[in-house]
C-alpha cells in the first residue's frame, strides 16, 4: 500500500482547535484533577481525569441539553486534556504496523495489560486506515473511569476528514463485541436520546480490532519504542508555594518511532528468503524463514503469579545480526 503523507502536525492543531472552542477547558480539567483525593474521591493513577470532569466543561458552555455534538465533545475534551501532558505521536514502522492491523485482536481483550499504556493519552498515526469507510489519519487513546458505575473505559477519538469521532468500550475479560455492548448498556440515557447507539456490534467489533491491536502493542513488555535517552515519557511536575504540585504541558509535540529495528530485521529476512536457493539447504543449515507473529502471555516471578504480555513478531529462523540492521526513523515535527 502507498504511504500517505505523515500527519505529525494534526494532533497539535486539533488540541488548539478544542482549546479555542472551550477556552476554559484545560483550566477546569486541571482544577478538577487538583481536587483528586481531596474535595473529590480519589481515582486510579492510570486515569488523568474521569469523564465526568469533561462533562462539566462541555455543559458549562453548551448548557445541560444533550446533543450528539456535545456528547462527542465530552469525550474529545477528556482525551485531549490528557494528551497535552505528553504530546507524543507514536509512529509505527510500516512492516510492524501492517502485521498488527491485519492480525487484529482475536478472542478476549488482554484487559489487565491495557493499564500499562505508556502515557495518560497517546496519539497513534494510522496510514491507510479507515473506520466505517471513513479515512482515519490517526487516533487518540486513553483510559477513563465512569464514577457513577465504576466502569473502566478504553476511549478512542478518531481523527478523520469529517472531524473527531469518539468511541469507547468497557475494559473487562471479554471480547471486543461484549466490551461494546457493556458500554452501551451502562451508557447515559442521553446517548440513546441523541442517537449515539451502536446496533451492529459484530461489524463494530471487527472495525475496532486494528486499533486495539496497535494500542495493546504499546502496552506489551517488549514494545520497541524509541524513547529519548531510552526513558519512557513522564509528566513534567513542578512545585510552587502558591499552587503546590503542578503538571506542566510540554511546549512541543514529540515523535516516538515504534518497531523500527524489528521491522528492518523482518524486511531483511524476507530479502534473504526470496534470494536463498532452497535446494542448497541441509539438515544442519535450515532454510531461512519467518514464523507467524502472535500474542503470548508469560507467567513470571515466584509462584508464577505475575503476568506479562509480549507480541512475538514473525520469528526469524536462521537469520543473524538482527541488531545491525539499518533502520528508518521519522524526523520529529
Amino acid at each position: 500500500m502507498k504511504r500517505v503523507k505523515p500527519v505529525t502536525n494534526r494532533p497539535t492543531k486539533l488540541l488548539n482547535a478544542i482549546a479555542k472552542k472551550y477556552p476554559q477547558a484545560w483550566k477546569q480539567m486541571d482544577a478538577f484533577r487538583a481536587d483528586k483525593g481531596k474535595e473529590l474521591l480519589d481515582w486510579p493513577s492510570w486515569c488523568f481525569c474521569p469523564v465526568a470532569a469533561a462533562n462539566d466543561v462541555v455543559s458549562l458552555r453548551n448548557g445541560l441539553q444533550a446533543t450528539k455534538d456535545s456528547m462527542n465533545d465530552i469525550r474529545i475534551v477528556a482525551a485531549l486534556s490528557a494528551w497535552r501532558f505528553g504530546k507524543s505521536l507514536y509512529l509505527f514502522d510500516r512492516t510492524i504496523y501492517d502485521l498488527l492491523i491485519t492480525g487484529g485482536m482475536k478472542g478476549n481483550l488482554p484487559s489487565e495489560f491495557l493499564y500499562k499504556l505508556p502515557e495518560w493519552c497517546v496519539y497513534v498515526e494510522t496510514p491507510n486506515m479507515s473506520f466505517h469507510n471513513t479515512t482515519v489519519y490517526g487516533f487518540f487513546a486513553h483510559l477513563s473511569l465512569d464514577i457513577q458505575t465504576n466502569s473502566h473505559e478504553l476511549c478512542l477519538v478518531l481523527d478523520t476528514p469529517d472531524g473527531l469521532c469518539s468511541k469507547y468500550l468497557h475494559i473487562g475479560n471479554w471480547t471486543i463485541n461484549k466490551a461494546l455492548r457493556s458500554a452501551l448498556e451502562a451508557s447515559d440515557f442521553h446517548y440513546h436520546e441523541v442517537g449515539m447507539v451502536t446496533c451492529d456490534f459484530e461489524r463494530e467489533a471487527k472495525e475496532f480490532e486494528p486499533f486495539i491491536a496497535l494500542i495493546v502493542y504499546l502496552c506489551t513488555k517488549n514494545a520497541e519504542i524509541e524513547y529519548k535517552n531510552k526513558v519512557p515519557p513522564k509528566p513534567i511536575i513542578k512545585w510552587s508555594k502558591k499552587h503546590g504540585q503542578e503538571i506542566v504541558a510540554p511546549a512541543k509535540s514529540r515523535n516516538l518511532n515504534v518497531g523500527v529495528r524489528i521491522g528492518a530485521a523482518l524486511r531483511y529476512a524476507q530479502q534473504v528468503i526470496r534470494s536463498v536457493n532452497h535446494t542448497d539447504a541441509t539438515h544442519a543449515q535450515p532454510i531461512p524463514h519467518v514464523r507467524t507473529s502472535h500474542w503470548h502471555i508469560y507467567k513470571t516471578g515466584k509462584g508464577r503469579i505475575n503476568s506479562i504480555l509480549k507480541w512475538l513478531p514473525p520469528i526469524l529462523v536462521n537469520v543473524s545480526d538482527v541488531d545491525k540492521m539499518p533502520v528508518v526513523l521519522k524526523k520529529a515535527a
